[in-house]
């Protein structure tokens, strides 16, 4: 896809989420995300709530993840909204070592988050009504003894952004070009419009 990260990126809207998951605010966020009705859209861009630490800051975010990523992208996954949310309240009961969680009472750990796109992962169905990878969005959750990783899985957007890709990510991916070498690639992150 032109313009989008080779696989995983953080990107601004995760990097503002990191911050917000971390702050003095996250058992704030775990209770929102557990009993408030407002969609994600309206918590992460809460300003009374979250002031500073609100993850949507801009408009063009708010429309992305409303617009694209909760109803226009992988229509045959929607919705993708309570997957993400049901990830996120995972990832903070894990990270804040909460009843029921493999890691209760122990010390609370930062997150860190990220999106990978699968490129085998099909961007529509086979067939209507049918899901030709079965659950094409899923949210993975693992930790150490140092942070808790949150990891969103999606296929491709299903048409191109055009990001302008300028910034490094801290991501390394090693592959195989077609040709068969062997390469080490940097990752660019997407600018916060």
């Amino acid at each position: 896809m032109p313009g989008m990260p080779a696989l995983m990126a953080k990107g601004p809207i995760l990097k503002r989420l990191d911050k917000l998951l971390n702050s003095a605010k996250r058992n704030q966020a775990l209770n929102d995300l557990e009993n408030s009705f407002a969609d994600l859209v309206n918590l992460g861009s809460d300003q009374t709530t979250y002031g500073a630490d609100r993850v949507l800051t801009k408009q063009p975010w708010v429309s992305h993840l409303r617009d694209e990523w909760f109803k226009a992208w992988w229509p045959h996954a929607q919705p993708v909204e309570p997957i993400i949310r049901q990830g996120l309240i995972t990832a903070l009961k894990v990270a804040l070592a909460k009843p029921n969680t493999p890691r209760i009472g122990q010390q609370p750990l930062p997150i860190d988050s990220y999106w990978v796109c699968h490129p085998g992962h099909p961007s529509h169905p086979t067939a209507p009504g049918q899901l030709a990878d079965g659950h094409p969005v899923e949210v993975s959750i693992s930790w150490s003894s140092q942070q808790v990783t949150l990891i969103i899985h999606t296929p491709e957007p299903p048409y191109p952004n055009n990001y302008n890709l300028t910034d490094y990510e801290n991501i390394l991916v090693v592959k195989r070009e077609q040709t068969g070498q062997i390469v080490i690639e940097q990752l660019k992150n997407q600018p916060e419009n």
